[in-house]
């Protein structure tokens, strides 16, 4: 009697695991034109990250040792771009 009940929940407990598991996947591949374009400006770029945001894609890397992220839209057109310099305080 008592399996009857936890069966359920315990199947519940086990599809809610595996859907929060893929939300953090890849939901489409990133277009060709996207990373074409920014191998041609980054050619030297090292741990480049792509994320999908639906509208844009951004790449996550760093190139000269300094860290970066690009994002572009679907053509491969470049929209924004930030560089992540450190700063030291000299003492």
């Amino acid at each position: 009697m008592y399996m009857k009940q936890i069966f359920p929940v315990l199947l519940f407990v086990f599809g809610l695991s595996l859907t929060t598991a893929t939300v953090n996947a890849q939901i489409r591949k990133i277009p060709a034109t996207v990373t074409d374009s920014f191998k041609e400006k980054y050619p030297g770029a090292t741990g480049v990250e792509w994320r999908d945001k639906l509208s844009v894609f951004t790449a996550v890397f760093k190139n000269d040792g300094l860290n970066y992220e690009a994002r572009y839209n679907s053509k491969g057109i470049i929209l924004k771009m930030n560089s992540k310099v450190k700063l030291y305080r000299q003492l």
